[in-house]
């Protein structure tokens, strides 16, 4: 693994982490573009036959001229959930593992196990604790791989929900037919040496029977909608 960082590091041509930010006045013009855009009436023909229709033209033309909201979605979008340096400043900003895992914790962030929930700041969301402490359950069936049917950027389902609870089995333990589900966000036993899965972009398979030290779950508060 070590040969393959270095032939990384030195592969002019290989795939970096990079960020994208656009500036405001940018955002402003693309808005004003987006509203003056002169839409065809109706669509010629009923079916998508020939396109996108109309209607769905319009809907995704109003969402990006007025309800996305792009700062919060570059906040979101970093290496880490609050930018992208591990520790900025030598901060630490979640609960995970100083030092050797796992013989030796050195605890600098204050905790050698959990933390009260917001002793580290937020993350662009404005949500505390969604990188480290504990892990947390999510609502998904895990599979090894995402879906390989999404072959275009533009295809990609809106909040793909995962596969079924019968693929979530281990391959690796076929008389075992307990499903597991997909936990985020790492824990206080993640370390750089380690795992590194306090990453917004790792997920790990947990057998739905199987509770630890380290795993928790997250509650969401909806707002009523009004009378």
């Amino acid at each position: 693994m070590n040969a393959a960082v270095e032939q990384m590091g030195s592969d002019t041509t290989a795939m970096r982490p990079f960020r994208v930010e656009v500036p405001e006045a940018d955002l402003t013009d693309l808005r004003r573009r987006i509203r003056s855009t002169r839409l065809p009436e109706k669509e010629p023909v009923a079916d998508m036959s020939q396109g996108v229709q109309l209607a769905t033209v319009e809907k995704l033309a109003r969402y990006w001229a007025d309800d996305y909201d792009w700062r919060r979605s570059e906040a979101g979008s970093m290496d880490y959930a609050w930018g992208d340096t591990f520790r900025p400043g030598d901060r630490d900003m979640a609960n995970t593992w100083q030092g050797e895992f796992l013989w030796q914790n050195l605890a600098t962030d204050g905790y050698e196990g959990t933390s009260p929930v917001g002793a580290f700041p937020a993350n662009g969301y404005g949500l505390h604790d969604m990188i480290g402490n504990v892990w947390e359950w999510t609502a998904d069936w895990y599979v090894a791989q995402h879906p390989s049917e999404v072959l275009k950027t533009c295809c990609t389902p809106h909040n793909p929900r995962g596969p079924q609870e019968r693929e979530s089995y281990d391959p690796w333990q076929p008389a075992i037919l307990i499903p597991r589900k997909v936990i985020k966000g790492g824990s206080h036993l993640c370390a750089p040496n380690y795992c590194r899965r306090y990453r917004p972009a790792a997920r790990f398979p947990e057998p739905i029977d199987t509770s630890t030290c380290h795993l928790g779950f997250r509650c969401v508060v909806r707002p009523s909608p009004p009378p």
